[in-house]
């Protein structure tokens, strides 16, 4: 009785609209920004479950394709539809903009796609997969906790106003000096919320003192690795937040005194 019915114009027109038709399905979700010790992290989200394929180019640049396949959905992607999110510029960290564009294809979730990163200025960067499956990692190494100065009386907050220094001694002159050196080297950088003196000794690191030495692993405060005299006194570097130092001076970080 059915079929017979649907051969009405009228009523053929409300069986068409009545049946079943494929969701169309956006890619890209809002990105958030995270930091992991002393690297920063845009995490890319996607509204569909993906696996990251390969990027390039690698190392340092401005512009990245980031290549991907969409896995395990029925959805119909939406056809010729170009979707753009971003993240702002913070301190040393570039602005991102990530785009979907239009893609060969678009309703097929079969073949491999792409996004287009552009960051504000060229960068050094590596990409990975993300935690789940509907995301994609983009790390800074060496940029995080570098925050921009607050202007306004109540918490202003002085540029250049940390300062991390080290000791350092050439090589070829170490068995002609103490074990702890006279002479300091003065570093300089901005220093935000939660940071320790590691943090900030890999960030002067990554922007002032590329051959700057120092010993690590864990940064969890068990193996010990990154002992040092901070302001005279024996600690871990790892675990001695900068928010717990007066630091209305210098913060003198020297090795352990034999």
């Amino acid at each position: 009785m059915r079929n017979d019915l649907c051969r009405s114009p009228l009523v053929a027109a409300l069986c068409w609209l009545a049946a079943p038709t494929p969701a169309l399905a956006t890619i890209l979700d809002e990105p958030e920004s995270l930091t992991e010790g002393s690297d920063a992290v845009v995490r890319v989200h996607f509204d569909v479950r993906i696996q990251y394929q390969r990027h390039a180019p690698t190392g340092s640049a401005d512009l990245v394709e980031v290549f991907f396949q969409i896995i395990g959905t029925n959805l119909t992607l939406s056809p010729g539809v170009e979707e753009v999110v971003r993240t702002p510029e913070h301190g040393r960290i570039p602005a991102v903009t990530i785009s979907y564009p239009i893609q060969p294809q678009p309703g097929n979730v079969g073949p491999i796609k792409k996004i287009i990163l552009r960051f504000s200025r060229k960068v050094t960067f590596r990409v990975r997969g993300g935690p789940t499956d509907q995301s994609i990692d983009v790390v800074f190494p060496g940029l995080a906790g570098v925050a921009p100065p607050v202007s306004g009386a109540a918490g202003a907050v002085e540029k250049d106003r940390y300062a991390i220094t080290l000791q350092t001694v050439p090589l070829d002159k170490q068995n002609d000096l103490r074990p702890v050196p006279g002479r300091f080297q003065d570093y300089t950088t901005e220093v935000a919320e939660g940071m320790v003196v590691l943090d900030a000794i890999h960030a002067v690191q990554a922007a002032q003192a590329n051959d700057l030495a120092v010993r690590w692993n864990c940064k969890a405060g068990k193996c010990g690795s990154c002992s040092a005299e901070v302001n005279g006194t024996p600690r871990l570097m790892c675990m001695t937040r900068l928010s717990d130092l007066p630091l209305d001076k210098p913060v003198v970080v020297e090795p352990l005194k034999a």
